[in-house]
């Protein structure tokens, strides 16, 4: 978004800058983040667990991965799918992050 300020016709803040300047950054970050907040959210959530005990590169791997499907809800209100594949460490890892983040919603609440 292009915005155009006439710095002349602004009124100067006691930091010296421009109120029609602070006023297009606010409005920018505001924007950025409800673009970041309406990124989905989460429908369904389903897992499964494999291993992979060889690959066309590898003729041993023996590695357990877990496989996401998630199913997203946008803003327009169409469903999409997701499948995510993760390494073990990978996945507990995304737990911590979904168990913390889950902390954090409740205390907002």
């Amino acid at each position: 978004m292009l915005r155009i300020v006439d710095k002349s016709a602004s009124e100067k803040t006691s930091d010296g800058t421009n109120t029609e300047e602070k006023n297009a950054s606010a409005t920018s970050d505001k924007e950025r983040v409800t673009q970041i907040l309406n990124l989905g959210k989460i429908v369904s959530m389903s897992w499964n667990m494999g291993i992979t005990i060889s690959s066309s590169r590898m003729p041993k791997v023996n590695k357990p991965f877990v496989r996401l499907t998630l199913q997203v809800a946008h803003g327009s209100g169409q469903i999409k799918t997701y499948h995510v594949t993760l390494s073990l460490s990978q996945f507990q890892h995304f737990r911590e992050e979904l168990s913390q983040t889950k902390k954090m919603m409740e205390e907002m609440n």
